[in-house]
């Protein structure tokens, strides 16, 4: 788990006995309670090693230790189950080919595909995020060699044909 440690918020993720991870978090520390009764650690509650975020993030990995191994004990679902009725935001950590099936992530687009020269099409992560003026830029495949989109890349810059000759001459570009 990789917690979040200069508030004494935990968040992060955790490995679960089925070997998947869960990511959960909590934005105050009220929500700290629900956080140790949703993984059954309610005689945690009034620990002093754990009752305030101060102390909390001077003890991040004794808590680090303790969530995991609750976590591995059982499945992520069971974990997530617990986490969404204590209403603490969690999800399950996907892998690509889950993502890949994911509604969501196809609905919102996440994944697309595209044509490669070598190996035909293929499905690759989208961007994260859409702007309503400039859309989302998705890009193909990475350069075959050093300097293959340079002249693409500085005139959609603005650059000239006459200042990318120029900066080639010089070999300020390849």
């Amino acid at each position: 788990m990789i917690p979040q440690q200069a508030s004494g918020r935990i968040s992060g993720y955790l490995r679960c006995s089925d070997d998947r991870w869960i990511a959960f978090g909590h934005l105050h520390s009220l929500q700290w309670v629900d956080v140790l009764r949703a993984f059954a650690l309610a005689e945690l509650v009034d620990d002093p090693r754990f009752t305030t975020a101060e102390v909390r993030g001077n003890t991040m990995s004794q808590i680090r230790s303790i969530l995991q191994e609750r976590a591995a004990t059982q499945p992520s679902l069971y974990w997530l189950q617990r986490l969404v009725e204590a209403d603490i935001p969690c999800t399950l950590v996907q892998d690509y080919d889950m993502l890949a099936q994911d509604p969501q992530a196809l609905e919102n687009s996440y994944l697309y595909t595209y044509e490669h020269p070598r190996f035909g099409p293929l499905k690759a992560v989208g961007p994260v995020a859409s702007f309503s003026k400039t859309g989302s830029v998705l890009q193909g495949p990475a350069p075959g060699e050093p300097g293959q989109h340079t002249q693409a890349i500085l005139a959609n810059a603005g650059f000239t044909s006459e200042e990318i000759a120029h900066l080639r001459a010089n070999k300020v570009v390849s």
